[in-house]
């Protein structure tokens, strides 16, 4: 009758309910007063139980959310943001995040950073096909499990029929008839290749690297490659290259005014190691008139020939002065036998 006596005197001397119908969260927060006090539990010990600040806490009870501040109960939205491209990144690099919470090792503590430091690090080892190890109290003890766990791994592999968007695809793998005590931890999906013209300049620059490396054969273009290496007295070797590309193989397929061109060159030992690269991006102009140089060149060319008026057949012939290449050459011809 003492208890009973004691939970009637509390009720009596508890602050009204407010009206749900015009504080539908004061009558909530009314009811979890009520309870929390009728057990005899603070705010404190509430507020650790359940990851809330007590001020916070508090406020909710008083239906007076306002005054909970949402980044500091829920997190920063705008580290959130950054966390997920930095995830993104992790998943498009094909890395897995393997955590380890040393949280164990420190004693006392709030025990709200302690939940909300294990659940980062559990998002960046799911999200990324790793796992958390926890409840450690030793970090060389983690470290050896983690280890022993990722020594062994399988690779499946299996060819998607996607479209090249970039898009992110998620993935599930299953064990069939898995036996008891079985775990499988597998990456949580992929990401679609995106098309080249939107790829990044690294993006483009590391994709080649690994056609080229890997040996990939992608189509072909009519070149001619002269490699004519120096050997120093000291240092490394002076090695000029120079490619001459075809035009009409180079322009295939290019609409615009700009044809943009990459060239990898890649220097590889007698053991098959890389060497040495160079990059170069090249953008070929296709509507570029000729320079003030070639067309004072081809004047002085027409006075030491006598012309003195122009017509088809003599520009035809002189050409080779104002444009450079064999292609340009003979479009220009044709557009000079069409207008005549």
């Amino acid at each position: 009758m003492e208890n009973q006596d004691q939970v009637l005197e509390n009720e009596a001397s508890f602050r009204a309910k407010p009206d749900s119908s015009h504080d539908p969260a004061g009558e909530a927060g009314w009811f979890m007063q009520r309870e929390r006090e009728r057990r005899g539990i603070s705010l404190e010990a509430a507020g650790e139980a359940c990851g809330v600040h007590p001020h916070h806490l508090s406020a909710i009870e008083a239906g007076e959310t306002w005054k909970v501040d949402s980044e500091a109960r829920f997190g920063s939205t705008r580290t959130q943001n950054d966390m997920e491209k930095m995830l993104e990144e992790f998943r498009r690099a094909d890395c897995v995040i393997q955590a380890v919470n040393i949280g164990g090792l420190r004693v006392g503590g709030d025990q709200r950073s302690r939940i909300a430091g294990e659940a980062g690090l559990l998002l960046m080892a799911k999200d990324t096909g790793g796992e958390l190890f926890q409840n450690f109290n030793n970090l060389g003890e983690a470290m050896g499990q983690m280890l022993d766990r990722t020594s062994v791994t399988y690779v499946l592999t299996f060819q998607p029929d996607v479209k090249a968007d970039g898009s992110y695809r998620r993935i599930d793998v299953r064990l069939k008839n898995a036996p008891r005590g079985a775990r499988l931890v597998h990456r949580p999906g992929y990401y679609a290749p995106k098309p080249y013209a939107e790829r990044a300049g690294m993006e483009k620059q590391l994709s080649a690297a690994e056609a080229i490396v890997g040996g990939h054969e992608a189509g072909g273009l009519d070149m001619s490659v002269l490699v004519a290496p120096f050997r120093p007295l000291s240092g490394k070797a002076y090695v000029p290259v120079l490619i001459e590309v075809s035009g009409a193989s180079l322009l295939a397929g290019v609409s615009g005014d700009l044809a943009a061109a990459e060239v990898y060159v890649y220097a590889f030992d007698a053991d098959g190691h890389v060497r040495d690269f160079v990059v170069q991006s090249v953008g070929l102009d296709l509507k570029k008139a000729p320079s003030v140089s070639e067309t004072i060149d081809w004047a002085r060319t027409l006075v030491l020939l006598g012309i003195t008026n122009i017509d088809a057949q003599q520009a035809k012939e002189t050409l080779h002065i104002l444009l450079k290449y064999q292609t340009d050459i003979a479009k220009a011809a044709k557009e000079l036998s069409v207008d005549k």
